[in-house]
């Protein structure tokens, strides 16, 4: 499933030409698309031709640009696409899901499978199945009303009924699902139902909470903090940073230490060899 995700994505993006080259050098990281002969700088430009999208390979994270769409009530998801959900959503995203998938992917980031439920006869009950992935940090980029730029973890604009904040920033890159139209045609599921990040559990979100969470209306547990958030119509980036990510440079560093030996070792040697 995850091979034919990928491959999917690939071919998602091949009208976008800027990307499109670096389709066929880049598999899954940025390390592997520079031993395929691409310079991170390159990597980085061609990604960048996405729409909507800026990856920062040095940094580790992957901005989505959007608006602030709601500053009060409850919560089924933190960003959605324009036009989707935007009134159970933080933030409406230019970028497609599929494109913030590929990006995420591109800084190494596995992706797994969605929260889904179960029924099990014997119990006569649903059981929530959490899901699987690499966490991904979220954190919101805003100018506050001085004109200077902020950036603040997500959980920060994220309460329960009670007032308690939201105690993680960091989501589970769950990497949505493909399904066939009548048509024929395959779809990431999460650009056709607008569920790009979530806190409630739909089954189809690219990045979600850990825990699965029921979506019905009376069963909602997270609100909007809106003393916190920016106002509606503002705009917003959602920064997204791989938890763990290792810039290309850095694993460079890393394999020349363990191939070049120091000269004490090298001495060291020597003296064995006399």
């Amino acid at each position: 499933m995850r091979t034919s995700l990928i491959g999917l994505l690939w071919l998602a993006i091949a009208s976008v030409p800027a990307v499109s080259c670096a389709a066929e050098k880049a598999s899954s990281s940025p390390q592997e698309a520079k031993n395929d002969g691409s310079t991170a700088e390159q990597v980085q430009e061609k990604l960048n031709a996405l729409p909507g999208i800026e990856v920062n390979l040095k940094q580790g994270y992957v901005d989505a640009a959007g608006k602030i769409c709601l500053d009060e009530g409850m919560l089924e998801l933190i960003a959605t696409n324009e036009g989707g959900k935007e009134h159970e959503s933080i933030i409406a995203l230019k970028a497609k899901a599929k494109h913030i998938h590929l990006a995420l992917l591109m800084l190494g980031a596995k992706p797994g499978t969605p929260p889904h439920w179960k029924y099990i006869e014997a119990q006569d009950r649903w059981l929530g199945i959490p899901p699987k992935g690499d966490l991904v940090r979220l954190s919101l980029v805003y100018r506050d009303g001085e004109g200077k730029e902020r950036e603040t973890p997500i959980s920060e604009f994220i309460q329960n009924r009670e007032g308690e904040q939201l105690t993680t920033s960091d989501f589970i890159f769950a990497g949505s699902r493909i399904a066939q139209s009548d048509d024929g045609k395959k779809n990431y599921m999460a650009d056709v139902d607008g569920n790009i990040v979530s806190v409630s559990s739909f089954g189809d979100e690219t990045l979600c909470l850990p825990e699965p969470a029921s979506n019905a209306n009376d069963q909602l547990i997270w609100e909007i903090d809106a003393e916190k958030l920016p106002r509606t119509g503002s705009a917003a980036t959602l920064r997204m940073r791989p938890v763990g990510y290792t810039p290309p440079e850095k694993k460079d560093e890393g394999d020349s230490k363990a191939e070049t030996p120091s000269k004490k070792t090298r001495k060291t040697r020597g003296n064995d060899t006399e």
